[in-house]
């Protein structure tokens, strides 16, 4: 489903077909079937959406993803360059990313990463805009642990139950807790804060290219 990004306050009166990709999961495709990097091309990528939807059980029409970009309707979100732990694979998708970009321009594409994931080879090239999302405050991180907790306990317990919503509440205050000692030690030059930035969470801190 096409969605308004103008109703997000992104400022774009367009509407666009949303793709999310994790490069985790294409990284680990490339390391089981396609082992060679000298055939690299832009179709690697595209094949793979296919499959990866298809796994998470979305049946789509052949043809879905390359006529939609073709046609250039899509806003493709390749998440997590950083989670991509061997060197090598991260810089190879980079190169991927950049043919794909190139075969299929009238998209919009945002790439995720953490600052420390994303250098050297690792870097898209001068042509791609490069963003970096603020810190997160003191609030942010409270509101975003206890929603993620809140959400991972509901899915252990398959269901919103007053267990599930007690076990959260305590995974959260004992994130919090966690967190003012480290700021307190790093405050009085014990220990650093991690390098992620201010916080224990690794999807808080990303650089956006």
């Amino acid at each position: 489903m096409k969605r308004d990004w103008s109703r997000h306050g992104w400022q774009l009166k367009e509407a666009r077909l949303p793709i999310l990709l994790p490069l985790r999961d294409f990284a680990k495709h490339l390391q089981e079937n396609y082992k060679d990097p000298s055939t690299d091309g832009p179709k690697l990528l595209l094949n793979f959406l296919n499959t990866y939807f298809e796994y998470q059980d979305i049946k789509l029409p052949v043809r879905f993803f390359a006529d939609h970009l073709q046609q250039g309707e899509c806003l493709v979100l390749l998440d997590g360059v950083d989670e991509v732990a061997d060197l090598p694979t991260r810089h190879r998708i980079a190169r991927i990313i950049e043919k794909f970009t190139i075969a299929y321009p009238d998209n919009r594409y945002v790439v995720t990463s953490r600052i420390v994931g994303y250098t050297d080879a690792a870097r898209l090239g001068e042509k791609y805009d490069v963003t970096t999302v603020r810190d997160f405050t003191w609030e942010d991180i409270t509101r975003f642990v206890a929603y993620w907790n809140r959400s991972i306990e509901i899915a252990l317990a398959d269901g919103e139950t007053p267990q599930a919503m007690f076990a959260a509440k305590r995974q959260t205050e004992g994130t919090a807790q966690s967190h003012r000692e480290q700021r307190a030690r790093a405050r009085f030059g014990r220990e650093p804060v991690d390098a992620d930035g201010d916080c224990p969470c690794p999807a808080l801190s990303r650089a956006v290219a």
